[in-house]
């Protein structure tokens, strides 16, 4: 294996040198598209237990791309190396993974209202308070790699179909998940940059001119989208026949195709299709056909590792050759692993979950300040690590104490010192800036080392999502009838919350649109869904410009999100400070060593971010692109 990884890379070194040219990096001359597929297919063996027996066959530098298309060893190779760009939420920084444009070390939602980063050089930070640039997308861009990808799927798609494998059954499988990634990817690339080059062809590299695309109209590709997914759908098998057909579990099923198709014209806007596709799952489900169904434990389905039944589609990770990150990137201090506490959740998300009888979470309604985690809505502690949470086997512990007339989480006698636990807001460098730690996705009994070690799968799509997007493209169609009703209830009774009509009887379109919006905040948090929901409703001035204002006379120096701090007090109770609170429970003469908002920059939101901007450096190679970039971002 260290010959195949040698050779690798002396080849890679060969090819930069020959191939260095001024256009598009996923374009290549007949000789590039050779040694391309074949380093795709080695890269992707050494994953596979198996790859000693590919090896055996030939050696590294005399493989030919005829012998790659003739190979069902090899097209399954490539396949799984076009599988792995799919994009993994836990960061780019996982092992094993390539996929980019969720993040190095933070969650897309980090730019949101929902959640913070500790610590000002992770990316989510620059992204809320500067925003990208044509010269850096701040680790949330992935234009590049999205191409590569696309470049892959066009070779095998072209190369198979010459091959004498063509009508192998296992190997048209193959290929109509090829089909299916293709067009994921696509849709990937267009709801981030609006129009983009759509290329689904191997280019004529003897006519250089012709591979300098240019950007095509979103409803072309979006298209093209909704045929491959509804024309591929058939070949693919349903989850529970994946097995029987050479498939597995963390590959493409009919039922997640679907669901993607849904997801895809919801962005498009195309309501009546995205409805008709995710009915396509819920009706599945209903009459027995698919075997998916929702999974009786919200909290256990974050840290499950392949196979749950809620899931749609997952990336997979084994925490060795290929492991997540988000356990020792995100444990409170005191257990921590490797740098810790990063993901902080905020008061604006603890505040947005409803009372266990399904309202608004008000005082009037039996909400209690001094007491804000009791006879809520169960997915918040399933979600957020509070003062008092149960976890790692023990009470956590955030409190500040009082020094003098200060309260603070880092005093300087002694014996306050003994009385503040390092998980505390501020306590020391790697604690909490909001009051609040991830308790969702996070596993008690994942191993405390460095990155890599998570063993919990992404979750890219799952049956609840698919709910929610029905009843909001349905709702967009007809109103809230009684599916829309459905679908929004289903998930809240699997969390023990009953019917949104209890609370909210008589809901016109608007009305219910608001309460998928409020579903969609609490049920999906932290998986992404939440970053691309605020595009797709344009309310980013309203969400991302921060809830407390630098300047309320000037909103363009945007604002923080609110934080939590629980104070002790001499009584052992604790009062909990937020900018709501904070003039009922300081005393008169009492002051607090930081206001309850989140600590960093501050979150400036340009309207320019409801696309990212095209990469310069794609415009440098592709003179098509010159001139034509997204709003805001010049040229």
């Amino acid at each position: 294996m260290k010959l195949v990884v040698n050779q690798y890379f002396n080849t890679r070194t060969r090819i930069k040198d020959k191939f260095h040219s001024k256009h598009l990096n996923f374009i290549n001359s007949n000789e590039m598209k050779k040694i391309n597929i074949i380093i795709v297919c080695f890269m992707a063996l050494i994953a596979f237990n198996s790859c000693e027996d590919y090896l055996e066959r030939q050696p590294l530098d005399k493989v030919s791309s005829a012998a790659v298309f003739e190979d069902v060893g090899y097209i399954q190779a490539t396949l799984m190396d076009i599988y792995s760009f799919m994009p993994n939420g836990f960061g780019w920084e996982s092992t094993g993974h390539k996929a980019r444009g969720y993040g190095r070390r933070s969650f897309l939602d980090c730019t949101t209202d929902l959640i913070a980063n500790k610590s000002g050089y992770v990316e989510g930070w620059k992204y809320v308070n500067q925003g990208q640039s044509p010269t850096n997308g701040q680790q949330f861009s992935n234009y590049s790699e999205n191409y590569q990808v696309i470049f892959r799927c066009n070779t095998l798609l072209e190369g198979v179909a010459t091959s004498s494998l063509k009508n192998d059954e296992y190997v048209k499988l193959m290929l109509a998940e090829v089909r299916f990634l293709r067009a994921f990817y696509y849709f990937d690339l267009v709801r981030r940059y609006g129009r983009v080059p759509f290329i689904t062809e191997v280019s004529n590299t003897d006519d250089i001119e012709s591979t300098y695309e240019p950007r095509e109209d979103t409803d072309v590709i979006y298209d093209f989208i909704y045929s491959e997914f509804n024309e591929v759908a058939p070949l693919i098998p349903l989850a529970k026949d994946l097995k029987t057909v050479g498939s597995d579990v963390g590959r493409i099923s009919r039922e997640a195709i679907w669901g993607f198709n849904g997801r895809a014209m919801l962005h498009a806007k195309r309501y009546a299709q995205s409805a008709a596709e995710s009915k396509k799952v819920l009706d599945a489900v209903a009459d027995g056909t698919s075997d998916r169904k929702l999974a009786e434990d919200y909290e256990k389905l974050f840290i499950s590792k392949g196979g749950n039944e809620e899931v749609l589609f997952e990336i997979i990770f084994n925490g060795n050759e290929k492991g997540g990150t988000v356990d020792n990137f995100s444990r409170p201090p005191s257990d921590r692993g490797s740098w810790g506490g990063q993901h902080n959740p905020t008061e604006d998300l603890v505040r947005a979950y409803e009372m266990a009888d399904g309202s608004e979470a008000t005082v009037i309604n039996g909400y209690d300040p001094n007491n804000p985690y009791t006879n809520r809505d169960p997915r918040l502690s399933q979600t957020v690590l509070h003062h008092g949470s149960m976890f790692y086997g023990k009470t956590m512990d955030f409190a500040w104490v009082l020094e003098g007339d200060t309260w603070t989480s880092k005093p300087k006698d002694d014996d306050l010192k003994a009385q503040v636990n390092g998980n505390a807001a501020h306590a020391q460098g790697l604690a909490t800036i909001t009051g609040y730690y991830l308790r969702k996705f996070m596993d008690e009994s994942a191993p405390v080392g460095d990155f890599g070690m998570s063993e919990q799968s992404w979750i890219v799509l799952r049956l609840a999502e698919v709910m929610l997007n029905y009843a909001e493209a349905q709702n967009e169609v007809a109103g809230p009838d009684a599916s829309v009703y459905q679908a929004i209830n289903d998930v809240r009774e699997r969390s023990s919350m009953p019917a949104v009509e209890v609370n909210y009887p008589g809901l016109d379109k608007e009305g219910m649109f608001e309460r998928i919006k409020h579903e969609r905040k609490v049920e999906l948090c932290f998986e992404g869904q939440r970053f691309w929901d605020i595009r797709r409703w344009e309310i980013g001035m309203e969400i991302c410009n921060g809830t407390i204002p630098e300047d309320a006379a000037d909103p363009s120096k945007g604002g923080r999100m609110m934080c939590c701090y629980p104070l002790r007090q001499a009584d052992g109770s604790v009062l909990y400070c937020t900018p709501e609170t904070i003039d009922d429970v300081l005393k008169p003469g009492e002051k607090i060593w930081k206001d309850p908002v989140t600590s960093r920059n501050p979150y400036i939101w340009q309207d320019r971010n409801y696309l990212m901007p095209i990469p310069q450096n794609a415009i440098d190679k592709n003179p098509s692109l010159e001139g034509d970039q997204n709003p805001g971002y010049g040229g």
